[in-house]
């Protein structure tokens, strides 16, 4: 048996839908029936519960040959880290009641570091936790995700502009979820790994603020241009779209981490970290969403 948390989400969903069409036997955990249902009716069993409930994640974790492990963010938390630690706590105490073997655990580059990392603080704790379990446990440390792009959509509609506050020549090694789920997927099914460890992966290759912009530009038929916003006007960004004031902060802290350098990947680019999907690739699908909103 397989268990996928956040088997809703971008990456989640299509690890169990991997799965599932290789015919393995696939656990999902959601908070929701409902978003369940699809996954049921392709053959995969439901665990409706919460990932910061000991009990429900024990009993979830029961009889598994791997798990799929990961956090999703809780955006207007006054203490992220804390909600972070939490659900690490919560995960370390069914893994090891359960008896859980294997774990491939979604975390981030930059989780090598506890501190000036924003979010990924908080991952760097669960990665701590993780690793006191007696499973294997490999971090997936993914680099900035594409699909973090689908939030400047009222910027560019608007205004014609993607807006960080990074610097234009400030190149970023990015990535698209789909090929994260990918590389998930491939380490659920081979679950011959011991101890811990950590794998980056980068993405193709690294882009530039105006880089993207004209690429996702190209693709919906419009111009963009990149604009550096400042610190200040990011935050006021970031709480408006409904984010607490504390992970508005946390946000601004890694965007400073990504423009210094301080969050970078610690790997050379190799075969085994770099995947397929382009920014050009993922493009197509961001002109689909784009017109569809």
């Amino acid at each position: 048996m397989y268990v996928i948390s956040g088997a809703t989400g971008n990456i989640g969903s299509v690890i169990a839908r991997n799965l599932l069409s290789r015919k393995e036997p696939v656990r999902v955990i959601g908070r929701n029936k409902e978003t369940l249902k699809p996954f049921e009716e392709s053959g995969a069993e439901a665990a409706v519960g919460s990932l910061d409930d000991p009990a429900f994640l024990k009993k979830a974790y029961q009889g598994t040959t791997a798990v799929f492990q990961m956090e999703p963010p809780h955006y207007t938390s006054n203490d992220m880290r804390a909600y972070q630690r939490k659900l690490g706590e919560t995960a370390k105490g069914a893994i090891k009641e359960a008896g859980v073997r294997h774990v491939v655990h979604l975390s981030s580059i930059g989780a090598q570091r506890s501190e000036g990392v924003g979010p990924v603080n908080g991952l760097h704790d669960v990665e701590g936790l993780l690793n006191e379990t007696a499973a294997a446990v490999t971090h997936l440390r993914p680099a900035f995700f594409m699909e973090n792009f689908y939030s400047m959509m009222p910027l560019i509609k608007q205004f014609g502009i993607i807006a960080m506050p990074i610097r234009p020549e400030i190149s970023l090694h990015m990535i698209a979820t789909r090929d994260i789920a990918e590389a998930a997927t491939k380490l659920l099914l081979s679950h011959d790994w011991k101890g811990t460890r950590a794998l980056e992966l980068l993405g193709p290759r690294s882009y530039t603020g105006p880089e993207v912009a004209e690429i996702l530009g190209k693709a919906i038929g419009k111009k963009i241009n990149y604009v550096q916003g400042s610190p200040e006007e990011a935050k006021q960004g970031i709480i408006g779209a409904g984010f607490s004031e504390n992970v508005a902060d946390l946000f601004i802290e890694m965007y400073a981490a990504l423009d210094s350098g301080r969050m970078a990947p610690t790997e050379k680019r190799t075969p085994e970290n770099t995947t397929p999907t382009t920014l050009e690739a993922f493009a197509k699908t961001f002109a689909a969403v784009f017109k569809q909103n």
